[in-house]
């Protein structure tokens, strides 16, 4: 019974179940290239070196967030793993680096 739930699981995330598929992780990535290249957006690496010292933890997701893109607004979604094992979530102006919201400290 375990073995064909994690099948079904498995089988759902490649048919892009879950919220998740290929052509929307691909477009993710070409959509943060062209922010990054248009100079609306700093490089992912960048924002990383800005928040290192606030963020105190290894990166374990990002996300760069389009939804107020009609009004030049991005915004990077990071999640950090804390050393003491606790989750903090970060957000941080795309532009210019700035820490926004900061949750899980």
């Amino acid at each position: 019974m375990k073995k064909n739930i994690i099948l079904i699981g498995i089988m759902a995330v490649l048919e892009g179940g879950f919220g998740f598929s290929p052509a929307s992780f691909a477009q993710d990535h070409v959509s943060a290239y062209q922010c990054v290249q248009s100079g609306q957006c700093l490089p992912l690496e960048q924002v990383l070196a800005a928040v290192h010292g606030r963020s105190q933890g290894e990166l374990i997701g990002n996300d760069l967030d389009e939804s107020q893109a009609r009004f030049s607004i991005f915004v990077y979604r990071l999640t950090f793993l804390r050393h003491n094992g606790k989750v903090m979530r970060m957000d941080v102006d795309a532009h210019s680096g700035k820490i926004i919201n900061q949750e899980g400290r």
